[in-house]
């Protein structure tokens, strides 16, 4: 009959099971009676006649219960591992060496204590203690390396435990990493060869130095190349520390794959260089910080702009804009920002050195995993020149139609007073009106030649000018009118850097002062520390005002289009100086303002 006894005293943390395996008696009364009095064991008796319970801490066995239950004793025995499970014979002081002795072998190694009977209460206590604390402690080694086992096999890290060069355990991360059917697979081969040949010495290096208290550096990651079994080439970064495994000294190895990692990287590194290298501009400006400051600029937005990166970074880009840089586009580029929404405009910015230029703005917002806008991407292209040659054809265009169609109607109409003409003045009145058209047909294809040379002018060469020069042989001398009419203040020189379409072009506009009913000009030039500007106020009639407005503009329509291609070509040649044309039509002088650059301040 099996029986379990209450504890009577006071109970102190979980009760170690006792298992009396005894035959009914005094000598098992008394125990059972003793060890309930102490108040922290679970006491359990049973006959010889009945059943072994599976489950007990200790086991307290007389000789005739040793006999009884020798066999499902070795084989809770067994079943216990390596887990210390104490069985002890209780026998009578006087036959305990004897029956001991008698034993045979398996039963001998089964037992781990004989106690004689009677003995001590404090001694008896003692040695039961002992030898379950000896139980509690193996029990709680067990279930850490349970638990250890278990988190290693769980572990996304490939863990392996080698000995002498093969491996005798792999978790299952291993299978991933070394495409392998099977962990166990791996057993017994040896690791050095999944190593690439290049790195067969430095394993081997590594593997001498695991534990190595003089400075060995097996606990410190080192990256190796390794292969898998299908040929695969794999970037890792392995450690490894000296453990005993199964009461051997054996070395387990960390093995973490970084081919991924290393990938992601080759990208991003070939994602950097092409964006270095990319002729636009590419900024990364951060969204998490107040004003969208940038924190990143390639070459060649340094390049466009001309700004060192130490000019760039920690700014918002708005320090490109300038005096005539559009409010209403600057404001579209400001509420899709704040709208955290892609935006792309053609913006007129500045370069450090105060030259302008057309720039061809896309911003992009960059979210991350969680939808939030952490960056945007700004990528900048100087479109100037496409900007200049689509004005310049429109406007060629625009003359083109309307002169040659003006002239040719006047040539025709000419031609038939010519046929019907009844007498020789008539018809020379008619055709003096046809010489004075295709007069006038032949300056527009002189204007349109050197319009062609600006539109021609790619690489835009820059040379030494000197504007007073320029400006005194546009106005020559006659030493009446126009000298009277025109208010001149100049320096003495004035070097400039311009293209070679500049003189011409500058020439022509002042030229048109031959023909003003009602001249007045004020021509100033101005030199600065960096910058040669050249202003011409007009306080006459010497310029048309439609003309101003339309150039300033920048832009001609069906209806509102120059005669004459002055203005247009004066236009193009500062630009293609690098400098900045404005007008002012609007003040009751309007004037021309034409910036450019100091000759001495070129870099």
């Amino acid at each position: 009959m099996v029986s379990e006894h209450s504890p009577s005293g006071p109970k102190r943390g979980p009760e170690d099971r006792v298992l009396l395996a005894m035959r009914d008696g005094q000598d098992r009364n008394l125990l059972a009676d003793w060890l309930d009095s102490l108040g922290r064991y679970s006491v359990q008796t049973v006959d010889v006649d009945d059943p072994l319970p599976s489950e007990y801490d200790l086991c307290l066995l007389d000789r005739d219960a040793l006999d009884r239950f020798q066999t499902d004793l070795l084989a809770h025995d067994d079943s216990s591992g390596s887990v210390f499970l104490p069985h002890v014979l209780v026998a009578p002081a006087t036959v305990a060496d004897d029956i001991r002795q008698r034993l045979d072998d398996d039963l001998d190694a089964l037992l781990d204590d004989v106690l004689p009977v009677p003995m001590g209460k404090s001694l008896l206590r003692r040695r039961l203690e002992n030898l379950l604390r000896a139980r509690r402690s193996s029990v709680g080694l067990a279930e850490r390396e349970r638990q250890y086992r278990k988190l290693v096999e769980l572990t996304p890290e490939t863990i392996l435990l080698v000995d002498d060069g093969r491996v005798r355990y792999a978790n299952a991360a291993a299978e991933a990493l070394l495409d392998l059917d099977d962990p166990s697979d791996l057993e017994g081969q040896r690791l050095v060869s999944f190593v690439a040949p290049e790195d067969v010495t430095d394993f081997r290096q590594f593997m001498s130095g695991v534990g190595d208290s003089d400075g060995g550096t097996g606990a410190e990651f080192v990256d190796l190349s390794f292969e898998s079994t299908t040929g695969r080439s794999l970037s890792v970064a392995v450690a490894g520390v000296p453990v005993i495994y199964d009461g051997q000294s054996m070395t387990q190895l960390l093995v973490r794959d970084l081919t991924t990692e290393r990938r992601r990287k080759q990208r991003l590194n070939l994602f950097g260089r092409a964006m270095e290298a990319a002729a636009q501009g590419i900024t990364i400006a951060d969204a998490a910080q107040e004003d969208n400051p940038l924190i990143y600029a390639n070459q060649g937005f340094q390049r466009i702009t001309g700004y060192p990166m130490a000019e760039i970074l920690g700014r918002n880009c708005r320090f490109l804009q300038g005096e005539n840089t559009d409010q209403a586009t600057v404001e579209r580029l400001r509420a899709a920002i704040d709208a955290k929404s892609p935006v792309s405009v053609d913006i007129l910015n500045y370069r450090k050195d105060g030259t302008p230029f057309w720039n061809r703005l896309d911003i992009v917002p960059v979210e991350d995993e969680d939808g939030d806008v952490t960056h945007f991407l700004g990528l900048q292209r100087d479109i100037t020149d496409q900007k200049e040659r689509e004005q310049q054809l429109s406007v060629l265009n625009r003359v083109l139609r309307h002169n040659l169609r003006n002239k040719m109607n006047i040539v025709q109409v000419y031609a038939a007073q010519m046929q019907d003409a009844t007498a020789l003045d008539e018809a020379a009145e008619a055709g003096t009106s046809i010489r004075q058209a295709a007069d006038e047909l032949l300056a527009l294809s002189e204007q349109i030649r050197k319009f062609d040379s600006i539109v021609a002018a790619d690489e835009r060469d820059l040379e030494q000018l000197d504007l007073v020069t320029i400006v005194r042989e546009g106005l020559g001398s006659d030493g009446g009118k126009r000298d009277a009419a025109v208010d001149l203040s100049l320096p003495e020189t004035a070097p400039i850097l311009g293209h070679e379409t500049l003189t011409p072009a500058l020439t022509d506009l002042l030229g048109l002062t031959e023909r003003a009913d009602d001249l007045h000009l004020a021509i100033d030039v101005t030199v600065e520390d960096t910058a040669v500007v050249l202003t011409v106020t007009d306080r006459g009639d010497t310029f048309s005002r439609t003309d101003l407005e339309i150039v300033a503009n920048e832009v001609e329509t069906p209806l509102e289009h120059l005669q004459r291609l002055e203005l247009w070509l004066l236009r193009w040649a500062v630009e293609e100086s690098h400098g900045e044309f404005t007008v002012d039509a609007a003040g009751e002088n309007p004037s021309l303002t034409m910036r450019f650059r100091r000759a001495d301040d070129r870099e």
